[in-house]
Formats: C-alpha cells, sequence, structure tokens
C-alpha cells in the first residue's frame, strides 16, 4: 500500500499513526509508474494533492506536501539533476547526509542513481479538497513529530500531541 487518505488518519493517536505509515510498504521509486501517482487501487488520486513520505526501508526520512500543484508533477521535481534547481530538496539533502556529496550536477546524478539502488520508497497521503493552509501546517507539525532527518525542522517538541489533536489544533477541516 502507497497511497493513504487523510479521512481514514484523522482519529489515530500519534503512536497509531506512525504504526500505520511504518506498516503501508510504499512503492519504490525504482519501479514507479506515472499512472500510481494518478490512481490508486483503480480510483483517481484527485485532486492530488496532500502530504508525502520517503522512506528507507522503515525508516521515514522526508516528509513533503503538495498544495499548489499536485502528486505527479512534484514528486518528480525532487529527483531534478541541476544543483540550481530549487524543489529537489530530497535529492539534495539525500546527497549531502546519507552520501556524504557536496551538492552539484555531477554528484546529484550520483545521488540519483544511489537514491533508486536505496529502495527509497514513497507513500502518498491524499487530503482530498481541504485547504492549502490546512495542508501546510499539518506537514509541518507532522514534520516536528516524526523529525525526519532529510527535512530541516525547528527544535519545538510536539511529541506530546495527537494526531487528532493536530486535526483540532489546525482547524482540519
Amino acid at each position: 500500500m502507497y497511497y493513504l487518505e487523510i479521512k481514514h488518519l484523522e482519529h489515530l493517536s500519534i503512536a497509531q499513526f506512525e504504526k500505520k505509515i511504518g506498516a503501508a510498504r510504499g512503492i519504490r521509486l525504482s519501479t514507479i509508474k506515472l499512472s500510481q501517482l494518478i490512481l490508486a487501487n483503480g480510483k483517481l488520486i484527485y485532486p492530488g494533492i496532500g502530504v508525502y513520505v520517503f522512506k528507507i526501508g522503515e525508516e521515514i526520512v522526508y516528509v513533503g506536501k503538495v498544495s499548489s500543484r499536485s502528486f505527479i508533477e512534484r514528486i518528480p521535481s525532487h529527483f531534478d539533476l541541476r544543483q540550481k534547481a530549487w524543489m529537489n530538496s530530497f535529492l539534495k539533502y539525500y546527497a549531502i547526509q546519507k552520501l556524504s556529496l557536496r551538492v552539484n550536477n555531477r554528484n546529484l546524478g550520483k545521488a540519483a542513481k544511489k537514491c533508486f539502488d536505496d529502495r527509497v520508497r514513497l507513500i502518498l497521503i491524499g487530503f482530498g479538497s481541504r485547504s492549502k493552509k490546512s495542508i501546510s501546517n499539518f506537514e509541518s507539525h507532522l514534520r516536528k513529530i516524526l523529525q525526519p532527518k532529510y527535512n530541516r525542522t525547528k527544535n519545538k517538541d510536539y511529541s506530546q500531541y495527537e494526531v487528532r489533536d493536530l486535526f483540532r489544533k489546525l482547524h482540519f477541516k
């Protein structure tokens, strides 16, 4: 399973949410098809906005959001090999933190190849027609709770929150 809907997750505690995300196998980046960014289980992922997670093995290493574009536009842009590209943050962090490489065009190519060999997996969390602000707020708080190593986060501790509390706190509708 690589696609989850937020409406099935919003009632969970943090521990339950982490378990659910941990249990989600995800889809290997090296085998993903474009159709899998717009269809899941034969149903359209519409409007294709929400939060996504990159995992290596069982470890969540990156949490991102898509609210102005769609999954099919955003996910591939993480693998832009140009140093000056500004949407390839996952690949840059992967190069720096996983491979200890300096970010340049050549090293981003090496990082992309290794990333696909490394069995990095993707999980999509669809938000349906919820607001951009709710997606942004949820992604920000999720980063703070899960503390994925390839994201930058501020040091405020959110570990005491439950997912359902975040939805209420963020007026998640």
